[in-house]
């Protein structure tokens, strides 16, 4: 079997260890294994960047973060070049206003952005937490309060409902967007704007900087709908997949009046994954769907990133090109390249001059020629 590529690195074990099992997979021994190695096993988590190990010191941790482009490598047409380095783990990225990349990442328990500024000190985020950047402010939402963190202001709390046990809100580089007991509000000049109504505590929500899409379920019935980013009004989709059994995971991407809304449902003990291709004015141009943990393109949900009129999804294979076409989306292109820079849960970013890999410590610009 291949090692899987998101799996824990095996040099978090200890080195007695990894020599046993070198001399098992890679030498063929055959006789008892040494039961104390495992008995004295011993699990911890790294206090910079939240890695689990049994070992002496963390394996992954490299003091302090580094920020500026150091070139990583070179394979075939593809450069890599590093762009961000941290002590921790990144928390969440995004493309700013200007094009360039913005991030959050917790080391220890600091909280700090691209910029180097700390937006938090003694915090450290839970796996619940759900964060986005707007422009300079970072949003944090715990369950149902949302803390808007600016530079120069103390910070400003919103309630927001929580669907699936996660906040419904999100955010562009311009405006917050959140659903609360019916209504779908965005932050205005003067406080908050009305944007539409919606079923409250069911609504998901997801924007661009164009446009939002959002739905909400009620009992076996999915409605779906379009937003302005700016400009008040709710259009109900005509048509939205229909979503049998347990919705498990939502994701989306946004590139100009495009946006893939990808969609997780369990049922009977197998998970489906669907990708569904919008445009702005509601119309669906597209639909894909595959089981999860598989292959494809469409096994793995929210590390894809919209590109003018193709998606560029992160697969172990390398990074692959989907386009619509006669009403299905199709894998149409593997950049094998690229195969050494992702794994299937990387998270790509698409910026003026390439793409962006955004892994757990590192940035890492792709260029092709």
């Amino acid at each position: 079997m291949v090692y899987p590529k998101p799996a824990t690195p095996w040099r978090a074990l200890p080195d007695e260890l990894l020599h046993q099992l070198h001399l098992v997979f890679e030498k063929d021994l055959r006789e008892a294994f040494p039961a104390r190695l495992l008995e004295t096993l011993c699990f911890r988590r790294c206090e910079r960047c939240g890695i689990e190990h049994a070992r002496e010191a963390c394996p992954g941790c490299a003091p302090g973060a580094t920020h500026g482009e150091v070139v990583v490598t070179v394979r075939g047409d593809v450069t890599a070049t590093r762009r961000c380095e941290t002590s921790g783990r990144i928390v969440f990225a995004a493309i700013g206003a200007d094009g360039s990349p913005t991030w959050l990442s917790q080391e220890g328990e600091i909280l700090r952005r691209e910029d180097g500024g700390v937006i938090d000190e003694g915090a450290r985020l839970d796996p619940s937490a759900k964060v986005r950047l707007r422009g300079a402010a970072t949003l944090i939402a715990r369950g149902g309060d949302l803390a808007i963190f600016s530079p120069g202001c103390r910070p400003e709390r919103l309630s927001v409902d929580v669907v699936g046990g996660e906040p419904a809100f999100d955010a562009n580089a311009h405006h917050a967007y959140w659903a609360q007991g019916g209504l779908l509000l965005r932050d205005g000049r003067f406080g908050p704007e009305t944007i539409g109504t919606t079923l409250a505590g069911q609504t998901r929500l997801f924007v661009g900087e164009r446009f939002g899409v959002g739905f909400y379920r009620a009992g076996r019935i999915t409605v779906g709908f379009v937003f302005d980013a700016e400009r008040p009004g709710v259009k109900e989709l005509a048509a939205f997949p229909r979503l049998s059994g347990q919705l498990v995971e939502a994701a989306c991407t946004f590139d100009g009046e495009r946006a893939w809304l990808s969609l997780a449902t369990q049922e009977a003990g197998r998970t489906t994954h669907r990708c569904v291709a919008l445009r702005a004015d509601g119309a669906t141009l597209g639909e894909a769907e595959a089981t999860a943990g598989d292959d494809s393109w469409l096994g793995v949900l929210g590390g894809a990133a919209a590109a003018g009129a193709f998606l560029l999804a992160p697969t172990d294979a390398g990074i692959v090109r989907v386009e619509v076409r006669g009403g299905r989306i199709e894998a149409v292109r593997t950049f094998p390249d690229t195969e050494s820079f992702v794994d299937a849960r990387s998270r790509l970013l698409v910026e003026r001059a390439g793409i962006l890999v955004v892994g757990g410590r590192t940035i890492t610009a792709l260029r092709m020629a």
